[in-house]
């Protein structure tokens, strides 16, 4: 699976991403603003275990690498839901702090919609943002995503709590 747009690739994660991933992963501003599962600090055994887990996976869902200028530069990931929430995937991203505020990840989050639908046969996709990071949120409102709602104090980060914003698209606004 590869998908370029005009200044991006997206693309399988492999090994001989160890290095680079450590480097732009091995980031607080980038770990404030993921799950708890992420590390931090984000070492090569971290990267090790993240690119063993990828290689080979058949899991029904997908995590990409996010590959600017020849240059690893961060992930996404669509990861379908079950039961009641079946057809519906989750969409979490992340980008190398060097590439901020210049619009490679609404590139990205577009580029990715359609091959998500597609691929898992959606009829929605969700994602949230942090309460303190509106950036995320510029993000998904500009690939078409609408808020929806807003889980006041929902997320604890670092003993910290802000609000989980819950953005979502269904199929038909999509395309």
């Amino acid at each position: 699976m590869k998908i370029e747009t005009a200044r991006c690739l997206l693309r399988p994660w492999c090994m001989d991403d160890k290095a680079a991933l450590v480097r732009i992963a091995n980031n607080p501003k980038i770990a404030r603003n993921m799950t708890n599962i992420y590390p931090s600090p984000y070492t090569v055994s971290d990267a090790e275990c993240w690119l063993n887990a990828r290689s080979g996976d058949d899991a029904p869902y997908m995590h990409i690498a996010i590959e600017i200028g020849g240059n690893l530069a961060g992930g996404i990931g669509v990861h379908p839901r079950e039961g009641i929430h079946e057809r519906t995937a989750e969409l979490g991203y992340w980008l190398g702090e060097a590439f901020w505020g210049q619009g490679y990840m609404t590139e990205v989050v577009k580029a990715v919609i359609p091959y998500a639908f597609e691929t898992f046969d959606l009829h929605r996709l969700e994602a949230c943002q942090f309460g303190w990071n509106p950036a995320s949120g510029k993000v998904l409102e500009k690939a078409g995503f609408r808020l929806e709602g807003c889980l006041r104090e929902a997320i604890c980060k670092d003993g910290k709590f802000t609000d989980r914003l819950l953005y979502g698209l269904l199929r038909e606004e999509a395309f």
